[in-house]
């Protein structure tokens, strides 16, 4: 069975288990990765269908991220480049909460923030990224603005 999605390259696939859904997002539009998308394709594994919600997006368009998935039917997407070829610091992550006022559960997008999600240590893309137990999330190689290899791992609690 296949799908026709939109074509990108370099955009993340993320199983979620406690949705049963695939998110499908971000990625290069161009072979010059010069426009990225900030498209989210839901692959539902129970119904075996692929679709697009209405206004859930990733909220700027990225490629070149990682995206991995976390606590509570959460995703988080770091990293990554614009459509300016530039590296960026900033994580989004999709998360789910009970909205009292109409007592059902609601998915969202957020990005880092002062406050908030936090942004990375410094902008980075191509990288490799797990979620561990302890709640962390571990980031690997990839590349700085000015093709820069990192030389460290980054540890850090995006929560």
């Amino acid at each position: 069975v296949s799908w026709m999605v939109p074509t990108s390259d370099l955009g993340t696939a993320t199983w979620v288990p406690g949705r049963s859904y695939v998110y499908i997002a971000g990625g290069y539009r161009s072979l010059d990765r010069a426009t990225t998308s900030a498209n989210i394709d839901v692959y539902d594994t129970v119904n075996n269908q692929l679709f697009a919600q209405p206004g859930f997006s990733l909220l700027a368009g990225r490629g070149g991220h990682t995206a991995v998935a976390g606590p509570n039917n959460s995703v988080f997407f770091v990293g990554g480049t614009t459509d300016a070829k530039i590296a960026v610091n900033t994580i989004e992550v999709i998360y789910e909460y009970l909205d009292p006022e109409i007592n059902k559960f609601r998915i969202e997008v957020a990005q880092s923030s002062p406050g908030g999600i936090p942004f990375l240590t410094e902008p980075r893309f191509g990288q490799k990224s797990v979620f561990l137990d302890a709640g962390m999330m571990l980031l690997v190689g990839g590349m700085t603005t000015g093709g820069l290899l990192p030389q460290d791992l980054t540890l850090f609690n995006p929560l």
